[in-house]
């Protein structure tokens, strides 16, 4: 696939092309498979831009096709965004129905998993949606056996978008589930990897497994502290630091500030009236 140079470029001639932007690329494989890959925590804004390449699907001569909605490096939902999407699709449930034959949706492990897993529960989709960890399974669901390099063209894809290794990705993708319980030894066996091996690779690419440990975490946190009530002391348990202590000291170190500071500065204002 190639890059499209603005909106107006994709929407010219979608098909073989994607369009990025700072959380996502929408991306048209070929006629029979197009999908949107999203990572970090989408906002509003990026949502609209979403939306609007997603009218592609709906030009003259667009054929019934197969949808991936790979969201496994999604680390946040936030409800602006949430409430966009839900009213884009709200809005062409009927064009959607005639054009997606079915959609596989990648989600992520833990809360964003959840939270994730749970939209078309809340707006049950106008085509046969069904959720996946494993892509493979996913494509393979889909109906799409010419198509299934693709997961491995898009991680190359985002890759370069992120600017980091393929390594780096994978074990930050590895942290997220195991937070809990994370170690250089288990790293490296779920990488397939020796402990030397992915530690001569994380430095390559400029960086170790306690800063990608900590940057982990810390976008864990994060999340937690936008998306929940839970107190920090639980915050810090649940990303994996042996004490709200440990957790206020790195989380300065690393933000600037406390996190009870970051949280207040942060947290979406009350709603009038409510």
């Amino acid at each position: 696939m190639e890059a499209a140079s603005s909106l107006e470029h994709y929407l010219a001639r979608p098909v073989g092309r994607y369009f990025f932007g700072a959380t996502y690329v929408v991306w048209w494989k070929s006629v029979h498979l197009n999908g949107i890959s999203m990572w970090g925590r989408p906002e509003e804004d990026h949502i609209v831009r979403i939306t609007r390449a997603l009218e592609a699907e709906l030009m003259p001569g667009v054929s019934p096709h197969a949808s991936l909605i790979d969201l496994r490096r999604v680390w946040g939902v936030d409800a602006a965004a949430f409430n966009a999407l839900m009213s884009y699709v709200s809005s062409r449930r009927e064009p959607f129905s005639r054009l997606v034959r079915r959609q596989a949706l990648l989600r992520p492990e833990g809360l964003a998993g959840a939270a994730i897993a749970g939209f078309y529960a809340v707006l049950t989709p106008s085509f046969p949606v069904s959720v996946f960890t494993d892509p493979q399974a996913g494509l393979d669901w889909l109906g799409v056996p010419e198509e299934r390099s693709v997961c491995d063209e898009l991680d190359a894809l985002l890759d370069r978008l992120n600017g980091g290794s393929g390594t780096v990705i994978k074990l930050r993708a590895h942290l997220e589930r195991s937070l809990g319980s994370a170690s250089i030894a288990a790293a490296a066996q779920s990488l397939a990897l020796s402990e030397r091996s992915l530690q001569r690779q994380l430095r390559e690419a400029g960086t170790s497994f306690r800063t990608e440990l900590n940057f982990i975490q810390i976008r864990a946190a994060k999340s937690l502290m936008l998306d929940t009530s839970h107190d920090l002391k639980r915050v810090a348990l649940e990303v994996g630091c042996a004490s709200l202590q440990n957790f206020s000291s790195l989380f300065k170190k690393l933000e600037g500030s406390a996190p009870s500071e970051w949280r207040s500065q942060h947290a979406a204002p009350p709603r009038a009236g409510a």
